[in-house]
């Protein structure tokens, strides 16, 4: 809305006093700015998008939609937000958005909370933003609030309560009869210049937009709802001085124009001379665009014949006096000015040599003073023109604390009067001499849409628009007067098909007409300051300021009339590329991943479709609701209801519930399907659109803990080298040293090596900065609280860890600061040194001064930039030293921060180059304190065979081992599905699929993940039943109530219900017959089922660990499992009858008693921990009663079981422990009395004893009554058999653990809700299958090619039209194991020959069918087809003559054809096809040479497909 300033304004009649001053020292505020910025280089593009928001009230009871006044109320929240994201990185990535003002108290202002650059990446994360900002907004609302995205209100200044809260028309701003100045903005600037806008004009704005005819409007339409006021002198111009038109919509204030909304997008250029050009080249898109982007059917209640908005704001904000609009002669302005404030540009301003003298084709009013100015200081004539045009203006709103400023401090003056020039291009200067933003240019025609896609699609394709006219130094150029003409033109109903609008025929330079010229898609030449001569010939061409005056050239033929489709989507007989074959073209140019191109091919696939009216504009689509609704009445009044159903479709098109092809278009282009990341409601149930978003959220919190776990367990298993690495780079610098004292020390370095699966190096290493960012080192406990905030590598591309530790570095004065270099941005030295000083200068520390934003003229690799940001990041840190009083350490705060360089993937940089970067840094290590990391995936040999031994001499290196990436996958499937921490569980066909990509193809967790989440989205995208994948589903849960029929149904086709009938058709008939039919009763069994499917799962993990306790006592290697692998056979349910239980049983009973009882002790210890454990988990989760758990009677079993053996072992007489085990027991327990330490032997841990291998080998050479006889030796008689009876009851608990706890979980009813076993799916993703292919492309070759000579349905039969290869193929599927070359050759050339044959015969057959057609037809007199008119006996003569005749002649023919000799192959070309589709063959894996005979070969493959 423009420049917004505190103060007190001055009313007109004072203001107007002062407008010569504002326009003297504005002048000098741009002269000064200009000297300063002038040269002001940036290195990119830099752009961003401004999207304006209308708050409506939605009274579904009354079936009203009102506008809501408490805009203010929502900006505050929206600031406050905004403060506390700029303070905490975290908030940022969830708030990144900046909202302002407008002047409508209903309405809100978004942009992105930082710019985008120009890359694709960037163009992906428009949308996203967009919806970001959206929902903000939308959190911040009442409930029945919405944010909609409407060009106009419809019903904005209709009588009635339009507004909440309600207020009555009139006001003494706006005067208006209409609407209530509460509805502007409170802001002090508004009010006041809707005041002085109507006291400069002299009257009320006068705003009249054509009626929309219908078949009930009536003729001659004159506004029945215009109210009559006699509070001010203004009320009388509507009808008694004529302000309201007949036949036209009549509107009297500023709100009307400037309540309208717009997208407009801002373009920072590299410099002034590319803002001109992208100004001057952008200019006559405005009226294309915004016929495109029509979106403003409707105003006061009334459809009108117009689409757009632009012309109702140019009149709600027109000023000029009656002079200056030409209806009286000039006495008290001086320039009569044909245009308002809000219109199209009037020249244009770049030095291009392409802008030619006459394309500045209409008057153009100067300040002629403003004009000497300019051009005396240096300012060119095309500029100079420009800025003195706009300063025929008065500036509208001054303050009184604003009138004498600083002219070189501030430039509020210039852009009072540069803000109040609202034209469809804004040439904007920087803000101040040392602001960081440069030269910008605002393209300002486009209407807003109505959904964010929409929005995002228009922004995309202008940004793409700029950057391919840079790139291929594009010509647009038309006059300026057609420019105007197009503006009107644009206006008019459907302009988007009806119309047609100038354009320029060729738009490539003529040097190479019709192709792109040289350019780079970064930025385009940089053109000097003054490239043509002001001369009279040239732009200094002025006459008393009435403008430029054509040099005579007649330039007619440079342009034609065109429609949008031709303008936009091109045209072939004109040889007319279009606007978006220009954009495609400059994608070409880039190297662009499919993924990424395919997205962007979206957004411009509505473009096209707009532009060729397969798809409405807003405009079309909003007038057809209205002409559609049953309550229209075909009189062109929009009511309450119609308008209410239009802003509630709108918000249901925005929110994905409908779908409207008509607007949006099929497919990929549906709102839902971006709402909820693709997720689409399933018809095959009549699924509700909650279950859908159900399903997307349960999605989402699923991945979002399996990922959080995944990064946890990663980071844990690698704690002990971070740790490592943390300590190394905190003593890396001890002092500080300075030159003086050590002339050479060495640069430390750490030599991570990270594994050889390079994919997975990136999380890796995120973790690696993450850590050393820290103020301390890591632990298991911060390992678990970052998890929950990591990025996931494969869905965000790696920053500059601006992101990443930025909360801890703010906080207690964390010492490293890190960044990440990677080989494919480091291409050469400066590439190294610019990424490494941009990341490090990026990383937003508080205070530190940036020297490329301070004035400094560096290049961006110069390692001063590094060094000068050093020191003033050294000097905080001594500051906070200084007033810390929590510092223990004073060495280490003396040092200041360690600057940190990760050298992700070392094997692939530059050796030469990694040589000079070592160099440059060593020399600043005075200064600089740097440490390097060097990512390595081989060996150590890799630094000492790519650096030379001098570079080598420079580095103190330390070598650090990261965890092997089987060890963490054995600790990720021990984590997620062991210990069953992630809701969904994976089947054991599926898990085994997993770790066989792990372990056989690409050996990377991050492929792992992939798979993984694959297989979540699947579960959760297409299943009806996911809404219930919920362990916290309750009786109370929303999902239960959202189940349809085709749900019971679904459910009721599951095996484990069939299996859960069953059971209960022996056990309760009854309830097996309620499940069955009565749905509300199976609704409400459902959440019990869950609950013990969770049970299930609890004890699972428990018991299997104590599973592996078990096997972990005993050191021997028969039949020793990994978890893994005992996992995997509980799963397939082969657990409990497996050998492995029954060696674990054995061993068990082979202990003896000393060790049986301790085992026992140890069992109990590990089952109270476990309870224990589970006991809290439920607690945190959702309540639960440890006595309940069925392992709490193990536990007291258990317990009874403990007590009985110790008493039994109580009364063993002392002389019977002969064992020589327990006589070293009872040793230790002598030496452990005796040790001094005064620790009871009562407390102390009992030595735990294993059974060696060993040991049961003696025992098993013993004979059975040796065994009996010693173990009858260490206890008497009496409790033998209790023992005895123990021992088989240890062994029963075991075996009852077993086989109820690690029962397959195929014997839990209703397990497919959280079971994925879909193993095809993912084989079918995952694993390629090129077999398939290749077999129907050579069995098969018509399903690929599609010919005519190769019918469908010719499968099984060898044709000699087919390709060579394809030929052999089939002769190779119908031999056995060995091939006869001869044979095979000898086939292959019969079926050529038959080639040869069945061409000659169709030669003859066709031959012979015309020979026939003619015998057919009679010739009489040398003419067809007439009828013989001779006698009935001349006709039989002459006939049978003519068949003798041609009798003999057919003969002839048949001895002349078996004459001839039949066509044959060259053998040679035989013979070399046949070679090369045998090597063709061999080369595919079909065949292979072999020894055993040597005129065959091996056929290697069997089956077909």
């Amino acid at each position: 809305m423009g420049l917004l300033s505190l103060g007190t304004p001055m009313p007109w009649e004072e203001a107007k006093k002062y407008a010569d001053h504002v326009r003297t020292h504005g002048i000098i505020q741009f002269l000064n700015l200009w000297e300063a910025t002038k040269d002001l280089q940036k290195d990119c593009l830099l752009w961003g998008d401004e999207i304006e928001y209308m708050v409506v009230d939605l009274d579904d009871k009354e079936k009203k939609a009102r506008l809501s006044l408490r805009v203010w109320e929502i900006l505050q929240h929206l600031a406050e937000e905004e403060e506390a994201a700029s303070k905490d990185p975290a908030k940022k990535l969830l708030v990144n958005a900046s909202w302002h003002p407008e002047y409508g108290r209903y309405m809100l202002e978004g942009t992105p909370g930082e710019p985008y650059m120009g890359l694709p990446r960037d163009l992906l994360a428009v949308e996203r933003n967009m919806k970001l900002r959206r929902e903000q907004a939308k959190r911040l609302m009442k409930p029945n609030e919405v944010p909609v995205t409407l060009t106009s209100f419809p019903r904005l200044g209709c009588a009635g309560d339009g507004l909440v809260p309600h207020h009555d028309p009139h006001g003494p701003a706006a005067r208006s009869l209409f609407v209530p100045d509460d509805i502007i903005n409170a802001h002090v600037r508004f009010p006041t210049l809707t005041a002085n806008i109507r006291r400069r004009r002299g009257s009320k704005v006068a705003i009249n937009m054509p009626i929309f005819r219908d078949t009930n409007t009536p003729n001659p339409f004159i506004d029945p709802t215009i109210p009559t006021f006699n509070d001010y002198p203004e009320d009388k111009n509507a009808i008694e001085e004529g302000a309201a038109l007949p036949n036209h919509i009549y509107m009297d204030a500023m709100a009307f124009g400037m309540g309208c909304c717009c997208l407009q997008i801002t373009f920072q250029a590299v410099n002034v001379d590319e803002a001109r050009k992208i100004y001057d080249q952008m200019a006559p898109l405005g009226p294309i665009m915004l016929a495109l982007t029509a979106a403003a059917p409707i105003y006061r209640g009334y459809l009108s014949d117009v689409d757009c908005r632009w012309n109702v704001i140019a009149q709600s904000v027109d000023d000029r006096t009656l002079e200056e609009r030409g209806l009286k002669p000039l006495k008290e302005n001086k320039y009569r000015i044909a245009k308002s404030r809000y219109d199209s540009i009037d020249s244009y301003i770049s030095n291009d040599p392409k802008n030619k003298p006459e394309y500045n084709d209409i008057p153009l009013v100067i300040n002629e003073d403003v004009y000497k100015k300019l051009t005396e200081s240096g300012i060119d004539d095309l500029l100079a023109r420009h800025i003195s045009h706009l300063f025929i203006r008065d500036p509208l709103v001054i303050f009184h604390e604003l009138l004498d400023v600083d002219d070189n401090e501030t430039t509020d003056h210039f852009e009072n009067l540069q803000s109040t020039n609202w034209q469809t291009m804004r040439f904007k200067p920087p803000p101040s001499k040392t602001s960081p933003i440069g030269w910008r240019v605002e393209f300002r025609s486009m209407e807003i849409q109505l959904t964010d896609f929409e929005n995002a699609a228009f922004a995309i394709f202008i940004v793409l628009v700029t950057r391919a006219v840079l790139s291929f130094d594009t010509n647009f150029y038309i006059p300026i007067s057609k420019v105007d003409e197009n503006m009107k033109v644009a206006h008019h109903r459907n302009a988007v098909l009806n119309e047609k609008f100038y354009f320029r025929k060729s738009i490539f330079p003529q040097s190479r007409p019709g192709t792109p010229a040289a350019g780079t898609p970064s930025g385009s030449p940089k053109l000097p300051h003054a490239t043509l001569p002001k001369t009279a010939a040239a732009h200094n061409l002025h006459n008393s300021g009435s403008g430029f005056l054509s040099a005579g050239l007649d330039r007619s033929d440079e342009y034609e009339l065109m429609t949008i489709d031709e303008i936009i989507n091109g045209s072939t007989s004109k040889g007319f590329p279009g606007l978006l074959g220009l954009v495609n073209n400059y994608l070409n140019t880039l190297n662009i991943d499919i993924e990424t191109r395919c997205e962007i091919s979206k957004y411009l696939e509505l473009i096209k479709k707009r532009a060729n009216g397969t798809l409405m504009t807003a405009a079309t689509w909003m007038r057809s609701f209205v002409q559609n609704h049953p309550d229209y009445k075909h009189d062109s009044v929009v009511s309450d209801k119609i308008n209410y159903d239009l802003v509630k479709m709108v918000e249901k098109i925005n929110s994905g519930e409908v779908s409207v092809p008509e607007l949006l278009g099929t497919g990929q282009l549906l709102t839902e399907q971006f709402r909820l990341d693709g997720f689409q409601r399933l018809k095959d149930v009549n699924e509700p659109w909650e279950a859908t978003e159900i399903r997307h959220a349960l999605f989402n919190r699923e991945w979002d803990l399996i990922s959080a776990r995944i990064e946890n367990v990663m980071l844990n298993m690698n704690t002990r080298a971070l740790t490592a690495l943390y300590h190394f780079v905190e003593n890396a610098y001890n002092t500080r040293i300075t030159r003086a004292v050590v002339p050479i020390r060495e640069l430390p370095t750490a030599l991570v090596f990270a594994g050889i699966n390079v994919p997975d190096h990136d999380l890796l290493f995120q973790q690696i900065a993450k850590t050393l960012s820290s103020p301390t080192p890591p632990t298991p406990t911060q390992a678990k609280a970052w998890s929950a905030s990591t990025i996931d590598p494969a869905v965000a591309p790696l920053p500059s860890l601006a992101d990443q530790g930025d909360e801890s570095r703010t906080a207690s004065g964390a010492k490293n600061h890190v960044v990440i270099l990677q080989s494919k941005d480091c291409l050469n030295l400066k590439g190294v040194l610019k990424s490494m000083i941009e990341q490090f200068l990026s990383l937003n520390v508080p205070g530190a001064y940036n020297p490329l934003e301070g004035g400094m003229k560096l290049q961006h690799y110069d390692m001063i930039i590094l060094e000068r940001w050093y020191e003033s990041v050294y000097d905080l840190a001594m500051e906070d030293a200084k007033t810390s009083p929590s510092t223990a350490d004073t060495n280490k705060q003396s040092r200041g921060p360690t600057l940190v360089v990760i050298f992700q993937d070392f094997e692939s940089f530059d050796q030469e180059i990694l040589q000079d970067v070592i160099t440059i840094c060593s020399n600043y290590q005075d200064r600089i304190p740097f440490v390097f990391l060097m990512g390595l995936a081989t060996s150590v040999d890799a630094i000492h065979q790519g650096l030379s031994t001098s570079t080598l001499g420079l580095l103190q290196t330390q070598k650090f081992q990261m965890q092997l990436s089987s060890e963490c996958l054995s600790a990720i499937v021990d984590d997620l599905f062991i210990q069953s921490s992630s809701g969904l569980m994976v089947g054991p066909m599926p898990l085994k699929h997993l770790i066989d990509q792990f372990m056989h193809w690409n050996f990377s967790i991050g492929g792992f993940v992939a798979n993984l989440k694959y297989m979540v989205m699947h579960h959760f995208y297409a299943n009806p039943l996911s809404i219930l994948s919920d362990r916290s589903l309750t009786e109370e849960s929303d999902a239960l109530g959202l189940l349809e029929q085709g749900h019971f149904d679904h459910i009721r086709m599951k095996l484990s219900f069939q299996a859960l009938i069953e059971s209960k058709l022996e056990s309760d008939p009854e309830v097996a017959e309620l499940l069955l039919e009565d749905d509300e009763y199976l609704s409400q069994q459902i959440p019990q089922m869950i609950r013990d499917l969770d049970r299930y799962h609890r004890d699972f993990a428990v018991v299997f660990e104590f599973l592996w306790f078990l096997q972990s006592r005993f050191d021997t290697s028969i039949l020793k499992k990994s978890k893994r692998a005992l996992y995997f056979m509980a799963l397939e349910g082969t657990l409990v009858e497996s050998s492995t239980i029954t060696f674990l049983r054995s061993l068990v009973g082979k202990m003896n008693s000393n060790d049986m009882m301790v085992f026992v002790d140890d069992w109990l210890e590990f089952f109270k921990d476990a309870l224990d454990r589970q006991f809290k988990d439920e607690q945190e989760g959702h309540g639960g009663d440890e006595s309940q758990s069925p392992l709490a009677m193990e536990l007291l079993l258990l317990e009874g079981m403990r007590d009985a053996m110790s008493s039994i072992l109580d009364i063993v007489s002392e002389d019977s422990a002969t064992s020589s085990s327990e006589i070293e027991d009872n040793e230790e327990r002598e030496n452990d009395e005796e040790d001094g330490t005064g620790t009871s032997v009562a407390h102390r841990p009992k030595k735990r004893k294993l059974v060696s291998l060993n040991a049961n080998a003696m025992e098993s050479r013993q004979t059975k009554i040796a065994v009996k006889t010693r173990e009858t030796a260490r206890l008497p008689k009496g409790a033998l058999g209790s023992y005895t009876m123990l021992v088989k009851d240890i062994d029963e608990t075991i075996v009852r653990l077993v086989s109820t706890y690690l029962a397959p979980y195929k014997t839990m009813p209703l397990h497919e809700l959280f079971y994925y076993t879909d193993v095809k799916i993912q084989e079918k993703a995952f694993m390629p299958q090129p077999r398939a292919s290749i077999q129907t492309a050579l069995g098969q070759p018509e399903v690929y090619l599609n010919c005519e000579c190769c019918p469908a349905g010719t499968a099984d039969t060898i044709l000699p039209t087919q390709h060579d290869t394809c030929i052999l193929y089939k002769l190779y599927v119908e031999c056995g194991r060995m091939i006869n070359l001869s044979d095979w050759f000898t086939a292959f050339g019969m079926i050529l020959e038959r080639g040869l044959d069945d061409e000659a015969n169709e030669k003859s057959d066709e031959e012979e069918k015309e020979e026939e057609e003619e015998e057919e037809v009679p010739v009489v007199n040398g003419k067809r087809g007439r009828s013989a008119r001779a006698s009935t006996a001349v006709k039989a003569k002459k006939s049978k003559l003519a068949k003798m005749k041609k009798s003999a002649a057919k003969k002839k023919k048949q001895q002349q054809r078996k004459g001839v000799k039949k066509p044959t192959l060259d053998p040679k070309q035989v013979q070399a096809r046949f070679i090369t589709a045998v090597a063709e063959l061999q080369f595919l894996g079909f065949i292979k040479p072999t020894n055993k005979k040597t005129d065959h070969v091996m056929r290697l493959t069997w089956g077909s497909i």
